[in-house]
């Protein structure tokens, strides 16, 4: 639900197979998307972790209190605040080079049936992301590769800043549904390549602004590490 720089503390204790995190801070400032100026996409937050790992069996419970959340960020900054909490219950199972996995999440916004009062929309306040990978690129080895795709169904209330690389942020208040699917390659020592497509859509349907619209994104990388 949050993927970007802050400004925090944090503290983590293990105990046998299980784990226990706790952090404090500010969501650091970012740059909104394609324009020259710094705006931050939330204020301060803490959140709480519970998770552990039993064998090839990996599961977390997670619950963050966000303050100032900026639900346009990146079209209109400044339009939209309210305190967010978002909590998330995931799971991921890896048999062999296969990995599967799946989280649920759920937004609380207080601002909420404003936001349903100034847009006429239905909102939602939940989600799911589903994901399977097979194998993937080993920096130390060229010639590995991966394979990877997800679907997603998250309601703009259990969003911060996304961890992934689509224009999800093109269907504001409501929220996107979608997949996206990808690969990487270690094309020589050290040097991995990445490509992945996705296709979101308006999680609201057939209301709204963004009804019936579409959000392609191809992204592509190429990392070098030494």
């Amino acid at each position: 639900m949050y993927d970007d720089l802050a400004d925090a503390v944090r503290a983590d204790v293990k105990c046998g197979q299980g784990y226990l995190s706790a952090a404090y801070g500010k969501m650091a400032n970012n740059v909104v998307y394609g324009a020259e100026t710094n705006e931050s996409v939330a204020d301060d937050y803490w959140s709480a972790a519970l998770g552990g790992r039993w064998g090839n069996l990996h599961a977390e419970a997670t619950y963050t209190k966000v303050n100032n959340q900026d639900f346009l960020n990146a079209l209109a900054p400044g339009y939209a605040y309210s305190d967010n909490k978002i909590w998330t219950l995931g799971a991921d199972y890896t048999a062999g080079k296969w990995n599967v996995s799946a989280m649920y999440l759920k937004g609380d916004a207080d601002e909420a049936d404003a936001f349903k009062e100034g847009t006429g929309l239905d909102l939602d306040d939940d989600g799911y992301v589903f994901g399977l990978n097979y194998a993937g690129a080993e920096t130390s080895k060229p010639g590995t590769w991966g394979l990877y795709a997800k679907y997603y169904d998250q309601s703009a209330q259990t969003v911060v800043a996304h961890t992934m690389n689509g224009d999800y942020y093109m269907f504001p208040f409501t929220g996107f549904k979608g997949y996206m699917v990808g690969g990487n390659l270690t094309v020589a020592k050290n040097m991995v390549a990445t490509v992945e497509y996705y296709d979101l859509k308006d999680k609201n349907g057939d209301a709204g602004d963004f009804a019936g619209k579409h959000a392609r994104t191809l992204w592509s990388e190429l990392t070098v590490t030494f």
